[in-house]
């Protein structure tokens, strides 16, 4: 016997727009659950969208099939069963699963269950219910207790709702009695979370909760997951800029526990191909690889992104229609139209299933530099645009502009971050910006910059090594009158008294 599940959608929802599509926090689209649920039954044959909006195909996963249904199907006035008799016209089969994309906790077992029942021969149809168990009221009156005898909750007659999570039903069910339960229905009782479904705003905003505080409960959050919640909670977060190819610079980065690094394309000259193992070492501690691009270039972003990095970085935008271009060249369509292909490093060459691959990618963070005069004009236009999620303010460059060349901690320079930040802030934008000193570290971090750029790679390298010839030489004017003996116990007890108090600078 042939069993065929269908799931009809509509994408024009009036009392939830978009419901079908709308991603849950920290999740993916809603119709994802359900279809991927249906996959799981291995009694399923085969499982069909139906829907008359061809722009659904972006959203259904491997495995699922896409099947146009006529626009006549989405007038309000028609009737689901009306819907059900034409997918049996359209596709036959001896036993069908209808599910719907607004129960996305309806459990395969369940579903399973049902399917077996009416395979078996003894139902010729199954539906899922919630058990009800409470004192209810009809026509101002009490419907199932007297007023006169108040029983315990547990003792009055349990009641049955359709959860409407699913109906399983021979062909000549739907296509005989035009009906989706049959005259001897298996009735599936299922959990309060099973039993979920949304119509309105206010029920999506309970299904969100649901998911990610009792589906999601137990799972690690991603590093970007990890990033974002830094930020809402107003959590600073720390990365350096790399210049240097070998990875090994990252990886140390990553063990000194910073957050984030930006692999520098713009003043740096490592290739996309080298990035590739930049961004490896990025991931194996934990960090958020971002890549510096060059320019605003939709290709140049697309490739970033590509291979891996987990944000872009733009330099000098200057208004509002550039900053508009590089989020739409961060983002796939709906949001954008980012070139797509899915056997590249950051779908893990086709293995990631294509709509967690497309869902995913809404995740990752769009950054700009705003680092001129001109920007600085444009700045009320610029924090409008949508798909932008962190403002960062290049102190070097906009010195430069304001006539100051590299005197980043001139008044004029303050004074004009302060007021770009204020701005950005009004807008519930997250700043960014550049230091090279715990000086300016502290004061951008007092005037409320979450993403903090500390340095360069080479710069604190040389930094150090710059430091240690100058503890080097000390230590020799104070040793060189001791033996050889002593002056290497002092010179060991002077290097480490060195390295505890970076390490304290540093913790604190």
């Amino acid at each position: 016997m042939k069993t065929v599940a269908v799931v009809p959608m509509k994408l024009n929802n009036q009392r939830l727009p978009k419901k079908n599509t709308k991603s849950f926090t920290n999740g993916k689209p809603l119709c994802y659950y359900i279809l991927e649920t249906l996959k799981k039954v291995g009694e399923i044959d085969e499982i069909y969208v139906y829907c008359s909006n061809p722009d659904i195909k972006q959203f259904i996963p491997d495995g699922v099939n896409y099947l146009a249904r006529s626009e006549e199907l989405d007038k309000d006035s028609t009737k689901m069963n009306e819907v059900l008799k034409a997918f049996a016209r359209d596709v036959p089969a001896d036993v069908y699963v209808m599910t719907h994309t607004t129960a996305p906790f309806v459990s395969a077992d369940s579903i399973e269950k049902g399917v077996k029942a009416v395979l078996g021969g003894e139902y010729d149809s199954a539906f899922a219910v919630k058990k009800i168990q409470d004192f209810l009221w009809k026509d101002n009156s009490p419907f199932n207790y007297s007023l006169n005898n108040i029983p315990r909750t547990q003792d009055l007659p349990p009641m049955f709702e359709e959860t409407s999570g699913f109906y399983i039903y021979k062909s000549e069910v739907i296509t005989k009695l035009n009906r989706r339960i049959g005259d001897n229905p298996y009735i599936i009782e299922v959990s309060e979370i099973e039993s979920v479904d949304i119509d309105e705003a206010e029920d999506f905003d309970i299904a969100d909760a649901i998911y990610n505080h009792i589906i999601r409960k137990g799972q690690a959050d991603s590093p970007i997951e990890k990033f974002r919640k830094a930020i809402l909670s107003g959590k600073y977060v720390y990365g350096p800029f790399m210049k240097t190819a070998d990875p090994m610079f990252v990886e140390a980065v990553g063990l000194a526990g910073f957050d984030f690094v930006i692999l520098d394309m713009e003043h740096g000259p490592v290739s996309f191909e080298r990035q590739q193992d930049n961004i490896r070492a990025a991931a194996l501690h934990g960090m958020i690889p971002i890549i510096r691009v060059p320019n605003i270039d939709e290709n140049t972003i697309g490739t970033a992104l590509d291979i891996g990095a987990m944000g872009v970085q733009v330099p000098q935008v200057k208004n509002a229609e550039q900053a508009r271009k590089v989020a739409e060249s961060a983002r796939f369509y709906p949001n954008g139209m980012r070139g797509v292909c899915r056997f590249v490093r950051a779908a893990q060459y086709s293995k990631t299933e294509r709509n967690e691959y497309f869902a995913k990618s809404k995740e990752l963070l769009v950054i700009i530099q705003l680092e001129g005069v001109e920007a600085i004009e444009n700045l009320d236009e610029i924090l409008d645009v949508e798909g932008i999620d962190i403002l960062f303010v290049g102190p070097y460059d906009l010195s430069q502009s304001l006539g100051v060349t590299g005197d980043v901690e001139n008044e004029i320079v303050i004074n004009k971050m302060k007021s770009i930040i204020g701005q950005a802030k009004k807008k519930g934008k997250t700043v960014g910006t550049f230091v090279d000193n715990i000086k300016m570290l502290n004061l951008w971090r007092e005037a409320g910059v979450q993403y903090l750029s500390y340095s360069v790679d080479i710069g604190i390298f040389t930094d150090a090594c710059n430091g240690l010839m100058r503890a080097i030489n000390k230590e020799e004017k104070l040793t060189q009158n001791i033996g050889g003996g002593t002056r290497q116990v002092v010179f060991a007890v002077f290097c480490t008294h060195l390295f505890m108090q970076s390490i304290r600078r540093w913790h604190k």
